[in-house]
């Protein structure tokens, strides 16, 4: 009997530490947008990369009222960036690997290090400069009044999602100081 009520402990000891392990990192592998802030093949309707992506969401095409021009414009862009972001991300994640290989090395080799953060840096300015141009590509698509009117609903966005957080107070100041300023 005295074994058996080890065994059980044993096994109850083993069960926890599997379901206080495991249970954390199943739920890390479903998380949406886990790391490059990338939401797969089934992303929420919304739920766009860049501003090409746009073509995406079908509440943004209607308000903007692109064109079907528009939208297939801005389909290709965006699917030609995110091949690009793809293959700068898998680049940037072998030379971080690299990095991080060269410096756990038995013997440091600091020129290689530093040719290695360089070629990182110049993957990092090439990110960037994808969505520069991603953004650029984006203002030659669509006209000035879209634009303008991206911006509004995109600022109406950002500040429900923000100002919410903040309290009532909060809004009611960024509302009393949007009327002021189309006061002026």
């Amino acid at each position: 009997m005295g074994n058996l009520v080890k065994i059980n402990r044993s096994m109850w000891i083993v069960v926890s530490l599997v379901a206080v392990l495991a249970l954390p990192m199943a739920a890390l592998a479903f998380h949406p947008g886990q790391g490059d802030g990338h939401h797969g093949f089934g992303k929420m309707a919304g739920m766009q990369r860049g501003p090409c992506g746009m073509w995406q969401n079908q509440k943004m095409v209607n308000a903007l009222e692109l064109t079907d021009d528009q939208v297939v414009k801005l389909r290709d862009a965006d699917f030609a960036m995110r091949a690009r972001a793809i293959d700068l991300g898998a680049e940037k994640e072998r030379l971080e690997l690299k990095l991080q290989q060269a410096f756990t090395a038995s013997e440091l080799d600091e020129a290689a290090v530093m040719g290695l953060a360089r070629q990182l840096a110049d993957v990092k300015a090439k990110q960037t400069m994808a969505r520069v141009e991603t953004r650029l590509a984006a203002h030659k698509i669509l006209t000035a009044d879209q634009l303008k009117k991206m911006q509004a609903l995109r600022q109406d966005r950002f500040e429900k999602r923000h100002m919410g957080k903040k309290g009532c107070d909060a809004q009611a100041r960024m509302k009393k100081t949007k009327q002021m300023s189309k006061a002026d």
